[in-house]
Order: C-alpha cells, then sequence, then structure tokens
C-alpha cells in the first residue's frame, strides 16, 4: 500500500482539481490530473511527487464555466448528452445523485447505466475509452469524486454510433460461431471489407469517416457478434495478452515504434478488469463493458492500418526473471525532474501502460504469460522514445500491409 501521506496528498489534490478546473478543456482535451494522480499512487509515488504532477500539469488547464441551463433529471440528462457546455451541469447533477444515494458510487453508476432514454454507459466508449479508464482507476483508488468525474466525462464523449451498434438486435440472437479476440483479429487482419477504407492512421480522425459506410459498421457488427462472452474472466485474459502484443509486437523488425492508439489498450483493458470485479453481478452492465471494449480494440486495429502481429518481437527477448526485473522496469516512472527549462514529467500514457502490463502478469498464474509481460514490459520501458500512430508524414510506421 502506499504511504499514508501520499493517500492524503492525493485526495487532497482530487478535490482541488475538482473544484478549479474543468474537465474538458479548450480543444477537446480531457483534464488529467486525477488518472495521472491516481497511476502515481498506485505505482508508490511520494506526496512530493504528487504534488509535483499537479502543479506541472495545472498551469495549462482552464476552470470552469457557467452551463447554459441545468441537468436536473434523466430527460435532461438524455437531451444534452455531448453538449460540452453543459458539462459543469452535468458535474452538479451527478454530484447531487451521489448525495441522493448516500455517496454509493456502485448503485451511482448501475442507475445511470441502466436507465433514461440513452443508457450512460455508452458514453465510456467514446473519446478512445478515455473516460472507462477514468472509471476504473476511480474503482481501483476508491475516490468518489472520480466516479462522478468519469459519469461527467462519459455524458461528454456520449458517442451516438456506439448505441446503435450494442443496441442492434443482430446482438440479441446467439451468433452460429463464437471466437476467441486474437483469432478474430487474424481475420480482421485479411478481411478486404476494411482495405483502402483509409491511407493514414489516427484513430479520432480515422473513426469518423470509417463509421459512415455501412459496409463497415455492418462488418464491425459481425465481429461484436461473434465474441465469446461465456466466461468473462477468460476474455479478460485474452484482451490483456492481445492488447499487449498490439502495443509491442506490431512494429517492423529492428525498428521499434510505439502507437499511441495501440498503446491505450492495455490500459483499457486492465480498467474493464477493475470494472468487472465491481460490476460483475450485474449481468446487463458486464456484457455491455466487454462489447464495448472489444469495439475499442477493433476500431483502433483498424483506424492504425491493421498492423501484423509478430510474437517473436516480444517472445524472443532475453529478460531476467523475477520481482528483481519488474522493480528495475517500474522504478523511477513517477520521478520529477526541476532543470531550467522547466519541471519534466514522464510520460503519463507510457506509465500506465508499464503498470498496466505489471497488473496483467499479478493477474495470472501462467508463468509462460507472466514471461510475455514481463518481456513486453521492458521491451517498452527501454526501447520506447516517442508515441508515433498519428498520421505525421515524418513519423515511424508499424508493420503494415495495405
Amino acid at each position: 500500500m502506499p504511504p499514508e501521506d501520499a493517500r492524503t496528498a492525493f485526495e487532497s489534490l482530487v478535490a482541488e482539481t475538482h473544484v478549479r478546473h474543468a474537465l474538458i478543456q479548450a480543444g477537446g482535451q480531457h483534464n488529467t490530473i486525477p488518472t495521472s494522480l491516481a497511476t502515481a499512487l498506485l505505482l508508490n509515488g511520494t506526496a512530493s511527487e504528487l504534488r509535483a504532477i499537479y502543479e506541472s500539469k495545472k498551469r495549462q488547464l482552464q476552470g470552469w464555466y457557467v452551463s447554459p441551463g441545468r441537468i436536473s433529471h434523466l430527460e435532461d440528462r438524455a437531451r444534452h448528452l455531448g453538449n460540452v457546455q453543459f458539462q459543469r451541469a452535468y458535474m452538479d447533477f451527478f454530484s447531487m445523485e451521489n448525495g441522493r444515494l448516500a455517496g454509493d458510487s456502485t448503485r451511482l453508476c448501475v442507475l445511470h447505466f441502466t436507465s433514461g432514454l440513452k443508457p450512460l454507459i455508452y458514453g465510456l466508449f467514446g473519446g478512445c475509452g478515455r473516460s472507462l479508464c477514468f472509471l476504473g482507476y476511480a474503482f481501483e483508488v476508491q475516490n468518489a469524486l472520480m466516479v462522478v468525474q468519469s459519469l461527467v466525462l462519459a455524458a461528454m464523449d456520449w458517442p451516438a454510433f456506439v448505441e446503435e451498434l450494442l443496441e442492434h438486435p443482430q446482438l440479441a440472437t446467439a451468433s452460429a460461431e463464437l471466437l476467441s479476440p486474437d483469432a478474430m483479429l487474424t481475420r480482421i487482419y485479411y478481411d478486404g471489407r476494411f482495405s483502402s477504407v483509409i491511407k493514414r492512421p489516427g484513430l479520432e480522425s480515422a473513426v469518423p469517416r470509417l463509421l459512415s459506410s455501412a459496409q463497415f459498421r455492418s462488418a464491425v457488427l459481425d465481429y461484436i457478434h461473434r465474441l465469446d462472452l461465456r466466461d468473462m474472466q477468460n476474455l479478460a485474459a485474452q484482451l490483456s495478452q492481445l492488447s499487449t502484443l498490439l502495443l509491442c509486437a506490431t512494429h517492423k523488425k529492428e525498428k521499434p515504434a510505439f502507437d499511441y492508439y495501440l498503446g491505450h489498450l492495455p490500459t483499457v483493458v486492465n480498467c474493464f478488469r477493475v470494472l468487472l470485479a465491481t460490476f460483475g453481478a450485474v449481468e446487463k452492465i458486464t456484457v455491455q463493458l466487454a462489447r464495448g471494449v472489444w469495439l475499442l480494440v477493433v476500431l483502433s486495429y483498424i483506424a492504425q492500418l491493421r498492423p501484423h502481429i509478430d510474437r517473436t518481437l516480444v517472445e524472443d527477448l532475453e529478460v531476467p526473471d523475477g520481482d528483481a526485473a519488474w522493480e528495475g522496469i517500474l522504478s523511477g516512472l513517477t520521478q520529477v525532474v526541476h532543470s531550467e527549462s522547466g519541471t519534466q514529467l514522464i510520460d503519463s500514457d507510457l506509465q500506465s501502460a508499464l503498470r498496466s502490463l505489471h497488473c496483467f502478469a499479478l493477474a495470472t498464474s501462467d508463468q509462460e504469460q507472466r514471461k510475455l509481460y514481463l518481456k513486453a514490459a521492458w521491451k517498452l520501458r527501454s526501447q520506447w522514445k516517442c508515441w508515433i500512430g498519428f498520421g505525421a508524414p515524418e513519423e515511424e510506421t508499424l508493420n503494415i500491409r495495405l
């Protein structure tokens, strides 16, 4: 467990940014202070390191502004989804709902994920799954304010196309063929329906164009329908391995490169594991969580141009075994460097990915799987220089067959 003074600092700083800083910033960027602090806390960061993270990140953030109206009931909640001008109103609404339910965060989520004209659960899969990760961290560090914030983000990121896909009548009937995630991704790699749809990677810019095609939506729905949901824990384990390989085993040989959007998937999957433990008794939620996370994996893979997965890029690495190796990989991740040019922090998405790989290793008793996660984490920590995958002309590319 992290030292108590770090926990106290964490609670204080999350409360401070909750009051001072809007969750959605200019240009649609999210306030990442709460999740960055949560990651640092879970990596045993000190109170001084948490405060330095907060001070560094708060400089770029703007405050709240008054919403044009109030949200006081479920009908209002559905009416203003996706309208960033109402983010303060949503914050007030979910804060009041949290109080009405006596601070029962699980009950608060179940209520808003399953009720109303537009169930809020679909918002977890907008914005590359950022609100899903926010919620996963919230339950992992047991912070009620972050739960409320994650619901606000889900309302802001709420995408109509996710509800249309995950509520499609086709999913109400059993598929004649159920497949594992890695088997389906192999099929997607060769699926001609996804060829020549886009020429450059970049998930957030590509998804609107992809989903404008009825053929594309139908193909994606087919792969969602085939997802085997009979054993959720096994599915989480399969997604853990697949997300790891997508991050660390998709570059060209001897040219290490790590895609930003594929690199986000281990964190998405790890937070999915946390939420499965939280909502495991509510089948309606767990099924949609599983399908939504799989949708994010599929969309990310296609939008990043379906790179070839070569397991040997990870499996053939020579890395020392044991806890000492993990200690070396995780050490210094919360370190803050002060220099004349300012405060330098380790990339927060890199932190999250490395921690997720460690969580995957802790969650399995399979020694070969543990070695895979250790090798992937060592590779990422030692070879990462920057993120790619934004479609810039000068950036490195993955091993892509167009």
